[in-house]
């Protein structure tokens, strides 16, 4: 479990967030009249901007997918380890002779 790697990663996707934010902010105030000027400018400034919540949206997925993958991997360990666990306390019950017939049992 790599949470130095989560870290960073998160880190990622909040650093292009926090770009495409401040692009939104910049393209509404301080630039607006600027990209008013030239419409391939304003494309490309908006495309910019798309493309930054495109790539956080992308690190997202691939936090989710990863946590997901370590839940499940997680999960299905505690069942093995449970399921060793009544298996080991099975033998050591009819190793010492305490597993025999249930009690109120009249098949023979």
């Amino acid at each position: 479990m790599s949470y130095n790697a989560d870290r960073r990663r998160r880190g990622i996707g909040v650093l292009f967030l926090a770009f495409a934010a401040g692009m939104l902010i910049a393209g509404e105030t301080i630039l607006s009249a600027r990209l008013r000027e030239s419409p391939w400018l304003t494309i490309l400034y908006w495309l910019a901007c798309f493309g930054a919540v495109i790539l956080a949206m992308i690190v997202a997925l691939l936090d989710f997918w990863i946590v997901r993958r370590r839940s499940r991997a997680e999960q299905r360990g505690l069942v093995q380890e449970t399921l060793d666990n009544i298996a080991r306390e099975k033998k050591s019950r009819e190793a010492a002779g305490k597993i025999g017939k249930p009690k109120g049992d009249s098949r023979s």
